[in-house]
């Protein structure tokens, strides 16, 4: 595995990166985790959003943990 630190990528577009690095992104893998309610209409917007945050926060817990600022900011995308 190989990490990216320092290696001069901030503020450049894929498209400026040597084909090295390119290649290491396209190679990336990401674990995508998608959970839905079974009725929608038995939960409010606040309790959701509980529910949400809990689960981020536990799957986190596994790896480098998120700090409380990045999960309270974390963005939930909503596929219907």
């Amino acid at each position: 595995m190989q990490k990216l630190d320092n290696v001069g990528i901030a503020n450049k577009n894929f498209k400026d990166l040597e084909a090295q690095l390119q290649d290491l992104f396209w190679d990336t893998k990401l674990r995508i985790i998608e959970f839905s309610f079974h009725s929608q209409s038995l939960i409010d917007e606040e309790l959701e959003d509980v529910v949400k945050k809990e689960i981020f926060k536990r799957y986190n817990s596994g790896i480098t943990p998120l700090k409380p600022t990045e999960i309270d900011n974390a963005v939930y995308l909503m596929m219907t």
